[in-house]
């Protein structure tokens, strides 16, 4: 689905690169999307991706995330990715203090590891009714409403 801009409605845009996937299975919506630059205000942002409502139904019948064929614990793998990850941005993050969101953040593990690496402004979101066990206690040390939080960013 062709996308205007979400922060001007620009809809002029010029293309940067396909970010492309191995397809997983016949269910999974797309095997890539375009990274665009609007014209108009200089936003970067996903574009050619599926329908909302592609994506409601893979995540609600197909979703990795919950790690249900492992009981709920997070590969080995996932967690070496989510600690070079950290590493990186940590790169970028000297203050501690940083407010640092993870949208979808499935099991909160990698907010878990900034966490250990000292961070403590750490907000973790993702659909509650997809992961009932997630600790987010763990993850949202500040306990700000949603609405509170994103004032401040």
């Amino acid at each position: 689905m062709k996308r205007d801009c979400p922060i001007c409605s620009g809809s002029s845009t010029r293309h940067l690169y396909r970010q492309t996937f191995t397809q997983i299975s016949e269910a999974f919506p797309f095997n890539g999307y375009d990274v665009v630059i609007c014209r108009a205000c200089g936003f970067g942002y996903a574009d050619n991706v599926p329908t909302q409502e592609q994506l409601d139904t893979y995540y609600k019948t197909m979703s990795k995330y919950e790690n249900k064929h492992r009981a709920g614990k997070v590969s080995e793998d996932a967690l070496e990715n989510y600690q070079k990850t950290v590493g990186s941005v940590s790169t970028f993050l000297p203050d501690k203090q940083a407010r640092i969101a993870d949208i979808g953040c499935a099991t909160g593990a990698m907010l878990s590891i900034f966490r250990g690496n000292g961070y403590s402004n750490l907000l973790a979101l993702t659909p509650r009714h997809r992961v009932p066990k997630l600790r987010l206690h763990v993850c949202d040390s500040g306990r700000h409403r949603l609405a509170e939080y994103f004032e401040q960013i």
